[in-house]
């Protein structure tokens, strides 16, 4: 099976965004440290991806 990356992860960031705003109208809290990181690692992850397929240098080791 292919899976599209760049999908998966905007579906994920989507998600994210759904669950912060979902615990947010929830209960009153100002911020939501675990999925907010997440959101942050899913987008950065997307950006370098981009940058990449722009023809820039990989950051990603391969392992």
């Amino acid at each position: 099976m292919q899976i599209n990356v760049q999908a998966e992860l905007a579906a994920a960031q989507v998600h994210l965004e759904r669950a912060i705003k979902g615990m947010l109208q929830q209960r009153e809290i100002k911020h939501v440290p675990g999925l907010g990181r997440a959101k942050h690692t899913v987008q950065e992850t997307l950006t370098q991806i981009q940058r990449e397929e722009a023809g820039h240098v990989s950051h990603f080791k391969i392992v």
